[in-house]
C-alpha cells in the first residue's frame, strides 16, 4: 500500500513544482490559467506513465470495457 501511495504523491511533488516555478515566470490572466491546467495535466500524466509504466492503461482499459457493458 505505501508503494501505491507514494507513487501519485512523487508525481504530486514533480507537477507542483513544475507549476509553481511556471507561475512565477508567466503573468496573471485567464490564458495563464489554462496553460498551467494544461501543463499540469500532462505532467501529472507523464509522471505517472513513467512511475507505473504500461499496466496503468491496461488497467484503464479493462476498467472502462467493465464500466461500458453496464
Amino acid at each position: 500500500m505505501t508503494e501505491a501511495a507514494l507513487k501519485p504523491f512523487f508525481a504530486s511533488v514533480v507537477m507542483g513544482i513544475t507549476l509553481l516555478v511556471l507561475r512565477s515566470m508567466l503573468p496573471a490572466t485567464p490564458a495563464t490559467l489554462g496553460v498551467l491546467i494544461v501543463t499540469g495535466a500532462v505532467l501529472y500524466t507523464l509522471c505517472i506513465l513513467a512511475l507505473v509504466g504500461v499496466s496503468l492503461i491496461e488497467d484503464a482499459k479493462k476498467t472502462f470495457s467493465v464500466l461500458l457493458k453496464k
